[in-house]
């Protein structure tokens, strides 16, 4: 969002609005002391008490480098005061109304300026502060000093646990090393350590400072709602947009006279424009100083496109410049404008009754259902300033353009984190990325207090106000897993259950309250997980079962089973958390500053990287169900070949979640109870990003570089894939499924290939094409079949059923009639890895690699301008083979895949010539049963001759990908230096 002031000097009288920009400038220099005084450097606003240390060179390594995390804990417990001298400009006169803006202090802060308090303990880092400093402020070029006097937010916390009533829990487990009540305070839950994530309470002005003044009132936020009309002008809709201005003036009942005005900007109107405008007569303000002015626009759905989620239309903007003119009489005219960006569109949350007792959880976008796909988005840096829209835009901007890439089309901004920066949700906009706005409350209970209670109506009403307008929030959330917290007695809550539950809904309905009141008709939830509508109209705050699988919305976790088997993932309506810990690679944790002595899981080093407790305990036990796990974890060789499992690990326990949900969208089972379930229509994965470089749940590392789940995404959200399910019974069906909006209605014919592979062969096997089709947001089986029977008949070969499963895997291709539209393969692997019959290490080497070019594909080229063709030569079978290019800065077009020959590759030509003769040779014709199959377009390899026979002709096959650049590269040797490739038995 673009926020401006205009000035307007009119003859008669003197300069009416004026701005003066606090931040640091050139002229402008911060310093910052501690509490003795013993340190005293220059500072950055926006910026925070740690990023100045380190600039200082009082904190010699990074943040995350080693154990900084808690060697630096000192800065936590100490007081800071920053401090500025500033003048105003020589031609400023002063106005009624003369403020200094802190557009956000993170955390506990007294104010002065020139001697003179303006605020003290100012405690909540999502609120902007508006401080009178009217007969404080010198002018005619008199020196100004400011200053901000930090209290500990460590100390301030342990204080407020003494003088509060208790609130639980009181502090973080000991795994997470990390600080205790942090719920006593508006400040980054996770601020104070996570699951995930450091400890890092900081201190500092983490966002813009500005000294404003003015005489009658300015224009603060803008709200809009777009909706579809029930009137038609030649058979076109019209659309009204509604804008609400949100005047905020010098005082309290303060009378405002002025004019509103909206400019929208649409190419196809007349004139490219449609106005509205808005006189506003003499008004008295409310107590807080504030008036909304409203303003509808009429606009033909002719002239307009739509805004649609990623995946599914376009994302057309148009911009709006939203201004308002004072005019009271007595003062000279003073203008404020705002330009924001506007989409057309529709949302609903559908929750309808299906079955004896259930709702259905689905949005509705722009009239039609939808099934939300992506992931939940954490601060992506331990401190604020960092993700900041004047530190963070690169970070941001990667990591948005990364989930944008493999099909994301929503992100839940968890509630332990931050409220996030304009940019973020401008590129949200822009990418069709639609955002889940958890209010910032997360796995705790918190203050009743009359003190906090206020705060926390500032702070969602002036968050509201802020992001309202973006077209791609579309659902506000109360809290994260607190209802669940509460009601399964995570912190003791049992005994005296009803108290809690009352302040519990104390908070959470003022907090609904002030959310509807400031954009009436949004989606709000009280929590997540939580029952939706049946929570929310009937049961009260708390629900019986928060998790139920016939409401709302899941979050699902579960270590100990088979992350493999889709039957243990609930059939639930939406899924908006689940997930598995992986570990990063080893070019990110090298960064950290690992020592030879230091890689090992049972090394201090790693020990205190890893804050889930027994998290690197359930990855082993989740590997050693498929892979074979390392003799060796306690060196640097051991500890790469860990990551790599980890990452294979994580990667298909989440392709098997996310494919279980995706189905869930056809499958419906009706229970005794007449229940139904299923009716998935969501799938949020735990978690997109990481804060740092350890174990987590994340797809996306610190820095942005992808791990092998990340891959897999962009094939478990394509908009159309198949995906095959291997059911309790040993019943395989095989789904088609489409997450294309019902608004793309075309009925798309396409022909489903299933192939045999034995693990000793490249090529396949069996192969069996089935015709079908598919609709716009529908899911079909397409086949189905006893898997024993299936495999006997295939030519997979074995004494009895379980060897019968480890000699072969299948392989699934969907393709459609008409070329526009592509499906990503799939395979099943119907044994573990581990039990693979005739599997052998396979000869994987990296044959070629081009010069880099010019990026062709217009979608990646914005993210990656240069690119760069690889060949890479196998002799057999390869599992889940993963390339790295160690620092060059880019991705992969595929990684972490299953390596075979393609049917037309002239060795599986070859082998079929071979095969051919073989039957021949033996009195067979082809259509003799141990040669041919009846609907196989390739010959039956059952026998240990022909096997034999057909491995010996097999030579080398090519496979060829693509790397993206995300810098231009000098030539071709910078990536062919680094490359790496490994796979399952490497």
């Amino acid at each position: 969002m673009i926020f401006y002031y205009v000035i307007i000097a009119l003859i008669g009288y003197g300069k009416a609005l004026q701005y003066l920009s606090l931040n640091s400038d050139d002229e402008g220099i911060w310093v910052v002391y501690n509490s003795n005084k013993s340190i005293s450097v220059s500072a950055k606003v926006p910026g925070g008490i740690y990023s100045d240390l380190i600039s200082a060179h009082i904190l010699g390594e990074d943040v995350y480098y080693k154990s900084n995390d808690e060697d630096y804990r000192w800065v936590a417990y100490d007081n800071w005061t920053y401090q500025r001298n500033f003048t105003v400009p020589s031609d400023w006169i002063s106005g009624n109304k003369e403020a200094v803006i802190f557009h956000g202090i993170d955390t506990v802060a007294d104010i002065s300026l020139n001697g003179v308090q303006i605020a003290s303990e100012l405690d909540n880092m999502f609120v902007r502060h508006v401080l009178n400093v009217k007969g404080i402020l010198q002018y005619g070029g008199s020196p100004n000093q400011l200053q901000v006097h930090f209290h500990s937010p460590v100390k301030t916390v342990q204080e407020r646990s003494r003088l509060w009533p208790r609130v639980v829990p009181d502090c973080v487990p000991n795994s997470y090393h990390g600080e205790c009540h942090a719920n006593l305070i508006r400040k980054t839950q996770s601020s104070f350590a996570w699951d995930w994530g450091p400890a890092f309470p900081s201190s500092g002005i983490w966002q813009n400072v500005e000294l404003v003044t003015y005489n009658v009132a300015i224009l603060r936020d803008v709200t809009v709602r777009t909706e579809k009309t029930g009137h038609y002008v030649n058979n076109w809709r019209i659309w009204r947009a509604t804008f609400v201005l949100h005047l905020e003036a010098v005082a309290p009942n303060a009378t405002v006279e002025g004019i509103s005005q909206v400019d929208l900007h649409i190419g196809a109107a007349p004139g490219g424009m449609i106005m509205g405008k808005k006189i506003v007569t003499p008004t008295a303000t409310n107590e807080d100083g504030e008036l909304q002015v409203e303003i509808s626009l009429e606009v033909s759905e002719r002239l307009i496109s739509l805004w649609w989620p990623n995946g599914m239309g376009s994302q057309t903007l148009y911009q709006a410049i939203v201004s308002f003119r004072s005019t009271t009489p007595g003062f000279p005219e003073e203008s404020t404008v705002k330009n924001i960006n506007v989409g057309f569109r529709t949302v609903e949350l559908d929750e309808t009754q299906v079955g004896k007792n259930g709702l259905t959880f689905l949005l509705r976008f722009n009239g039609g259902a939808m099934f939300s796909k992506g992931s939940n988005w954490i601060p992506p840096h331990a401190l604020p300033e960092m993700t900041s829209a004047v530190n963070g835009k690169e970070m941001t901007r990667d990591l948005l353009l990364s989930a944008r890439e493999v099909g994301v089309n929503m992100l839940r901004v968890w509630g332990g984190g931050n409220y996030e920066s304009d940019y973020f949700y401008d590129l949200a906009d822009q990418m069709g990325i639609l955002i889940w706005q958890d209010m910032m409350f997360a796995c705790s209970m918190y203050p009743t207090e009359i003190s906090f209670l206020d705060s926390v109506h500032l702070e969602v009403k002036q968050q509201v106000r802020r992001l309202q307008h973006h077209p791609s929030v579309v659902i506000w959330a109360g809290n994260n897993e607190n209802e669940a917290a509460l009601r399964q007695n995570w912190y003791g809550t049992g005994t005296n259950f009803s108290s809690y539950v009352d302040d519990y809904a104390l908070l959470y309905n003022m907090i609904n309250t002030t959310v509807l009141g400031e954009d009436p008709g949004s989606i709000f939830l009280f929590s997540s997980p939580s029952n939706g509508a049946a929570t929310r109209d009937v049961t009260g705050p708390v629900a019986d079962d928060p998790q139920s699988r016939y409401y709302g919305d899941v979050h699902y976790y579960n270590y100990l089973a088979d992350g493999w088997n889709p039957s243990i993932y609930p059939q639930c309506r939406f899924a908006s958390e689940y997930g598995f810990q992986s570990l990063p690679s080893m070019e990110t944790l090298k960064t950290s500053g690992p020592t030879s002595d230091d890689w090992g899981i049972n090394k201090d080093f790693f020990k205190r990287r890893q804050h889930h407790t027994g998290g690197y305990q359930e990855m082993i036990i989740q590997i050693q169900r498929h892979m074979k796990m390392p003799h060796d974890t306690e060196s640097e060789e051991g500890m790469s070949k860990l990551v790599y499992l980890t990452q294979v690990n994580q990667a298909m326990s989440l392709k098997t979640e996310t494919e279980a949900y995706r189905r869930g969208m056809a499958v419906l089972e009706e229970t005794d109870g007449g229940e139904i379930l299923g009716a998935t229509m969501g799938a949020l994965y735990w978690q997109l990003d990481d804060i740092w470089q350890a174990p987590s749940w994340a797809t996306l590392e610190y820095g942005g570089r992808w791990k092998m789940a990340h891959y897999y995404a962009a094939k478990f959200f394509s908009n159309l894939m198949v995906s095959p399910w291997l059911m309790a019974y040993n019943e395989l069906k095989v789904y088609l499924l489409s997450t294309r909006s019902t608004e793309q209605s075309k009925v798309l014919d396409c022909q489903l290939t299933i192939k045999v592979y034995h693990w000793s062969d490249p090529c396949s096997v069996n192969r069996q094409i089935i015709d079908s089709q598919l609709l716009p947001l529908y899911g079909v089986q397409a086949f189905n079949a006893d898997l024993e029977t299936y495999l006997k008949a295939s030519g997979c070969s074995g004494s009895d059923f379980n060897s019968l499963k480890s000699s072969c895997f299948l392989i699934f291709d969907l393709k459609f009639n008409d070329s526009a539209y592509e499906s990503p393969s799939n395979f099943l692997l119907i044994d573990s890895p581990k039990n693979a019959a005739g599997l052998k290490k396979a000869n994987v080497t990296i044959s070629s690699v081009g010069e880099p070019y010019s990026t062709l594909d217009a979608a990646l080229k914005e993210h990656y301008p240069f690119s760069a063709q690889i060949n890479i030569s196998s002799d057999g079978v390869a599992l889940f083979v993963w390339l790295e290019a160690d620092r060059v800065k880019g991705r992969f077009s595929d990684n972490g895949f299953l390596l075979i020959a393609d049917d037309d590759d002239q060795i599986c030509q070859r082998n079929k010539s071979a095969k051919e003769e073989l039957c021949n040779r033996s009195g067979n014709s082809l259509d003799h049963a141990e040669c041919f199959e009846p609907g196989n377009s390739i010959p039956n390899l059952s026998s240990e001759t022909t096997n034999q026979h057909i491995a010996s002709s097999v030579k080398l096959f090519t496979h060829t990908l693509t790397f993206y650049f995300r810098e231009k590269p000098v030539n071709s040797s910078i990536l062919r230096q680094t490359l790496t490739v490994t796979h399952l038995l490497e």
